[in-house]
């Protein structure tokens, strides 16, 4: 499935890395995981492609918790998410986690406007 995933973001001209090494703080030492998908602005996609494994679960939510805790706004995808149309849902969800990340961007850091012919 991830390869689906990389081909749609390819196909979109959505730019990532696949698989890049990214420092999170997990317990108290810092660690070194690897997610799926790395797109601009901290956003990851995370498949989690096993269903009803009582440890995989626990480990999925650890790991979301994790990202959340270190600021990465993550989209998980999971096999009942891949349906008909799962394509266009996984962009609209692309849109919507870069425009709330782009909002706070803009209202932590305003820009300052400069009036035209000033010195």
């Amino acid at each position: 499935m991830e390869r689906e995933i990389g081909g749609l973001l390819t196909d979109r001209r959505i730019p990532y890395i696949y698989e890049k090494p990214t420092a999170v703080m997990d317990s108290g030492k810092l660690k070194v995981w690897y997610p799926d998908f790395s797109l601009q602005y901290g956003l990851l996609i995370e498949y989690f492609g096993v269903n009803g494994e009582r440890d995989y679960i626990e480990r999925t939510r650890h790991k979301l918790r994790v990202y959340q805790a270190n600021q990465f706004d993550t989209i998980p995808l999971y096999p009942s998410d891949i349906i008909p149309a799962w394509q266009g849902r996984l962009i609209d969800r692309i849109g919507s986690a870069l425009a709330s990340r782009l909002r706070f961007l803009r209202l932590s850091y305003p820009c300052q406007r400069v009036a035209p012919n000033s010195p």
